[in-house]
């Protein structure tokens, strides 16, 4: 019996020459093409409905060695595409039935991801991370680092506050205003920013405490001043705490859906093969 075949889609962006993919491979080793439809093109790979369906995959989400695997391979392909148009990454494992329902998701969301591409043509995701490289922190004292109802709060406003004689109060407080630092120079640099949750494990093999998580949507033009800032950040951060400042990145923490605009179902999340 014949095997089924599927459609893995990786992003979305702007047709451009199917040449610019070069010999692009993606999950499993598979050649990357495009799928265009009127003024969008799909990256896609043909892989087995029988290993990508949402049965298979679901059964395969324990085994951490492939799933990574893919997730590099899904990040490669989004890389690449970024090279030549303004992409948005897709939810790992959005899978079709065939190319024509590529097409019927692209006709579909027309309206929203045309929006999308607007807000990010250009753009390039940057991600700061700050943790402190001592264990522990106490939970906030009440009233501590009350902000004015004007200002943005922070992850970091949030758990800021500890006890004046905690031994690790003076790396927590520089870490906060390491964190406070990098709203202003990074910040003022960028169009968006999101938060993410705490990574400490990556961060602090000390069992350190995740300060700040965040991504910042920044115009391409401005990544030299992006990466002045970032050898700063480094070079003045307190021996007891660490900032990592990574990218720049497809802006895959902006590839969100825009108010106001249509779609049929949600493009951005996962999407089984459908009959």
């Amino acid at each position: 019996m014949e095997e089924r075949n599927s459609v893995y889609v990786y992003a979305v962006a702007r047709p451009f020459p199917q040449t610019g993919l070069g010999g692009a491979r993606g999950v499993d080793g598979r050649p990357v093409g495009l799928v265009a439809e009127g003024d969008l093109a799909a990256a896609v790979s043909t892989v087995p409905l029988s290993a990508y369906g949402e049965a298979a995959f679901r059964a395969r989400l324990a085994d951490v060695d492939w799933l990574e695997s893919v997730a590099r391979a899904h990040h490669r392909v989004v890389d690449e595409v970024s090279q030549h148009a303004a992409v948005i990454p897709l939810a790992l494992a959005t899978v079709r039935e065939s190319a024509e329902h590529v097409r019927e998701l692209l006709r579909a969301e027309h309206g929203r991801f045309t929006a999308i591409l607007a807000r990010l043509s250009g753009r390039v995701e940057w991600r700061v991370r700050i943790a402190t490289r001592s264990p522990g922190a106490p939970g906030p004292r009440p009233n501590a680092g009350a902000s004015s109802p004007s200002a943005p709060r922070r992850p970091y406003d949030a758990r800021r506050g500890r006890a004046p004689h905690a031994i690790h109060d003076e790396p927590w407080h520089a870490a906060v205003a390491l964190a406070r630092r990098v709203d202003d120079l990074v910040g003022g640099l960028a169009e968006a920013r999101e938060d993410h949750p705490p990574l400490d494990a990556p961060l602090s093999a000390a069992g350190g405490t995740t300060v700040m998580n965040a991504s910042y949507l920044v115009p391409a033009e401005r990544t030299p001043r992006v990466l002045r800032i970032a050898e700063r950040l480094r070079a003045g951060a307190p021996r007891d705490v660490r900032v990592v400042v990574s990218g720049p990145w497809a802006p895959y923490s902006f590839a969100m859906p825009i108010p106001g605009t249509t779609g049929s179902g949600d493009p951005l999340a996962p999407v089984q093969a459908r009959s």
